[in-house]
């Protein structure tokens, strides 16, 4: 008998505890939705500025502390890509683009490497006529919130 009562005791305490930490879970997570939707139209609100400077410095603030992409970098990754394969986006870009339809921000998975979870947002993306499918891999962890990753299809 009082191994079963200390068997019920110590589950109804692990229960508790599994229950308390996924309540904080999902509050972290419902208020990181909201932080990473709100980032979102920061990104899109970067297509509206015209000077390509600017552009260029806003940009870069968008980029997660921890990610080391650069503009360069982020025409290298764009130039290797297979799904981009003989599409000039440089020169696309250069035509004019827009970014709209923003998805909502869906949890990706809790990255223990990073410390922190990554959402992934889906943009479309008009650039010289053409459109693409954008897909942001967002990182929110205690360094703050920032594009960590992403990944551009037609």
């Amino acid at each position: 008998m009082k191994n079963i009562s200390k068997f019920l005791i110590v589950s109804l305490t692990l229960a508790l505890a599994f229950s308390v930490c996924s309540c904080t879970f999902v509050k972290e997570t419902a208020r990181e939705v909201k932080q990473v939707s709100d980032y979102t139209q920061k990104i899109v609100a970067v297509t509206q500025i015209t000077n390509p400077e600017e552009v260029k410095e806003k940009a870069d603030e968008l980029i997660h502390p921890s990610c080391e992409f650069t503009f360069e970098s982020i025409m290298e990754k764009l130039s290797e890509d297979s799904d981009l394969e003989g599409i000039d986006f440089e020169a696309l870009l250069d035509q004019g683009y827009s970014i709209g339809n923003p998805s909502m921000p869906e949890i990706k998975f809790n990255d223990p490497s990073t410390g922190g979870n990554i959402y992934a947002v889906t943009l479309e993306l008009t650039a010289g006529g053409e459109v693409f499918t954008v897909t942001l891999d967002i990182l929110s962890d205690a360094a703050g919130i920032g594009i960590y990753d992403f990944d551009i299809s037609k």
